[in-house]
Order: C-alpha cells, then structure tokens, then sequence
C-alpha cells in the first residue's frame, strides 16, 4: 500500500509584500554603507590633500631658511675682522620694527673656493654684487634676489609693499609654489641682541600661510639662527 502524504501545509514561500520590504531594507543598508564610504573616502582626500599643502609649505620654508643661514657668512674665520663686519650686515624693509617684514637683503661670501674640498669664499673684504643676496613677499609668491644693481639697497622714499629694493638691476627669482597650493602671506619677523657697536639679527622667524587645493587653511614657520649674527641697518 502506497502512503501519500500532503506536504503542502509545511511549504511556505515569502509573499509580495515580504520580498518588497526585504528589499527595501537591503537598499536602505547599502545606502547607509556607501554613504559612510564616501564621507570615509571625502575625508581621507582631504586629508592627503592638507599633508601635501604642508609638505610643500616646508619645502619652500626650507629654501628661505638654507639662504638666510648663509647670512653674514665670510670665510676669515675672525668674525670680529675687518672683512667679517664687511658682510655681516642686513636689511629690513615692509614691516614695523622686528616684525611683519616683507623683504632682507643680507650679504655672504660666494668666491670660489680654492679647491673643491674647500668651503665658499676667499675671505677677503671685497664685495661683488653677486654676493648681495635677499628674499622677499610679493602677492602670493616667495621670491629670491638672482641679480643687485648695488652693494646695498637705498633707503626707501616711502612704505614698502612687495620685494625691495624694485628698481632697474634689482632682479627677483620666484620660488615656485606647487599646484594644489596657493600662498596667501608671508613674513619676515626678527628676534635681536643690542650691542655696544650695534643691533645684530640672532634668528628670524619666517612665518608662511597658504590655501590648499581642497580650500582649506595650512601653515608653517621656522626660525632660523643666524650663526654668523650679522649687524641690522638702518
């Protein structure tokens, strides 16, 4: 005898209205997972983005710092000598007394070593013009002297804006700023000693601030010591 038993109770599928909010609710999951995703995603590029505007912020940092450290420099290694004091001299111009500058014009000796295991300079107190070197804030670029019409600048007629001096054979170097940067200020701050003979710069502090590519804020500073302390001008 054959037995045949009716399943039919035990087997039951998902109905319309089952299936439609199943899927609702699997969409509204992957909704929620893409959009935690992306704020993610967002985020790390904004991320990248402020570490590369801070990198290259430094670099150009790095550049101001390695030329202002050669202030003052001669090779007699008597700083108190005659051809010493000859360089140790600096400018200031842009700013109100030690801080807010726009522009240094500074001296270092760049004659040829005698050999190439010998450092810069000849030690003697003459000066070239290619020795008269300087950076300076114009708009949104740090800018390097290349070429000085004269041993030293002129006392300005009026406020200073920009690079100093900007007359004829005064030429400027911009220090490129990389893309996906943009330079918004900078300047020159001065932290001095009063001597008997003078007022010398013992560091600066290059202060420098920018917008990233993503729009936002980045910044950064380093003071430098002058090793060779050269006299600020009036």
């Amino acid at each position: 005898m054959c037995l045949i038993v009716n399943s039919g109770a035990s087997q039951k599928g998902m109905t319309l209205i089952e299936l439609m909010v199943a899927v609702a609710v699997g969409l509204l999951l992957l909704s929620v997972a893409a959009s935690i995703g992306l704020g993610s995603l967002k985020d790390s590029k904004n991320t990248a983005g402020n570490a590369n505007a801070v990198n290259n912020l430094q670099a150009i940092v790095q550049t101001v710092a390695q030329e202002l450290r050669r202030a003052g420099y001669n090779a007699d290694i008597d700083v108190e000598s005659d051809d010493s004091r000859t360089f140790r001299k600096i400018w200031f111009f842009g700013g109100t007394g030690n801080s807010g500058h726009t522009s240094v014009i500074f001296r270092y000796d760049r004659a040829a070593p005698s050999t190439a295991l010998t450092p810069p300079g000849d030690g003697t107190v003459t000066l070239a013009n290619n020795e008269v070197r300087g950076l300076c804030v114009s708009g949104d670029t740090v800018q390097i002297l290349t070429k000085a019409a004269a041993l030293q600048p002129s006392t300005p007629a009026g406020a200073i804006t920009g690079c100093y001096p900007n007359s004829a054979g005064w030429e400027w170097e911009p220090i490129s700023a990389p893309d996906g940067l943009k330079i918004t200020s900078a300047s020159f701050h001065i932290i001095d000693t009063l001597l008997t003979d003078g007022r010398v710069a013992d560091s600066i502090i290059f202060k420098l601030n920018g917008v990233a590519a993503n729009g936002n804020a980045v910044n950064a500073q380093e003071l430098i010591q002058l090793r060779n302390r050269p006299f600020i001008q009036p």
